[in-house]
């Protein structure tokens, strides 16, 4: 008889413990089921959402190009040549290197990437347009006045124009427009003109450099072993700048703390036969003990 109230008892759900409690069996597990099924539907919203939220950044924050600017729209294209269209409004603001801007800023030709809500997949009602500078690398080949004849990578040449508001450094250091002659390598950032030139807001004189370990110091010339033991002669001079790395900033520096040991990179002109450097600067890193050597 005890083995037919056992049976019964397990059959109907309940599982009689021999201090005379009860365990829930069959009954109360199904009764969990909805729960679980609920929590794991909640859960794979919640990770839906995040890709689209995900996916909704990237598109966001793709670069622009700018096609068309007509009223409160910007037609635009992706780097894949898809059109894109930005509405904004009162609301929008526009930012251009960092400074405020508005929307007379945005030209066909410039580069944009924008914030604000996707309203299509392929329309965007815009909070925030930052207009980015085009940029040019290359080559001097040409210099008349203000205006410079850049040669890129494929033999594209392009106008560059210096204004009186561009900055222009070299090493780190300001520069003149002087110091922009034929063969210079530069780096033009700017804003595109209609005739397909470019007037910049900064270039950027392009110099070779050098880095390693500084190994003998002797007068003005300074030894350093760079990578696969390659030895350098860094020369400096009287005009040489020299800077100390912090952290991410870089605070100014002497000839007197260049160390041996010292890593540094050196900014200049590398003689014919790679042997030398003249130095227009000089940043100095972290001393490096045997364990870094």
């Amino acid at each position: 008889m005890f083995k037919r109230l056992a049976t019964a008892t397990i059959l109907s759900g309940v599982l009689i413990t021999g201090a005379g409690g009860a365990l829930a069996s069959g009954a109360a597990h199904a009764a969990t089921a909805p729960n679980a099924h609920h929590h794991v539907t909640a859960a794979a919203a919640v990770r839906a959402h995040r890709r689209q939220v995900q996916q909704r950044r990237r598109v966001l924050r793709h670069a622009l190009r700018v096609t068309a600017v007509s009223g409160d729209t910007i037609n635009a294209v992706t780097r894949a040549d898809q059109p894109v269209t930005i509405t904004v409004g009162t609301a929008t603001t526009f930012k251009e290197a960092g400074k405020p801007a508005s929307l007379s800023a945005v030209q066909p030709g410039e580069l944009i990437v924008v914030q604000g809500t996707r309203t299509a997949p392929r329309a965007i009602q815009a909070k925030v347009v930052r207009i980015l500078f085009a940029r040019m690398a290359g080559v001097v080949t040409a210099v008349n006045g203000s205006s410079l004849t850049v040669t890129g990578v494929g033999g594209a040449q392009r106008t560059v124009n210096i204004a009186a508001t561009t900055a222009i450094t070299r090493a780190g250091a300001v520069a003149m427009a002087s110091d922009i002659m034929p063969n210079t390598a530069i780096l033009a950032a700017g804003t595109p003109n209609a005739d397909g030139s470019l007037t910049a807001a900064r270039i950027v004189i392009r110099v070779a450099h050098v880095a390693g370990k500084v190994t003998t110091v002797s007068g003005a010339t300074i030894t350093i072993q760079g990578a696969y033991g390659t030895t350098y002669n860094v020369t400096t001079s009287s005009g040489t700048v020299y800077a100390a790395r912090q952290g991410r900033t870089l605070t100014p520096a002497t000839a007197g703390d260049v160390t041996i040991g010292r890593r540094l990179v050196a900014y200049g002109t590398r003689s014919a036969d790679g042997a030398s450097f003249a130095a227009v600067r000089v940043v100095l890193g972290r001393a490096v003990t045997p364990a870094h050597a």
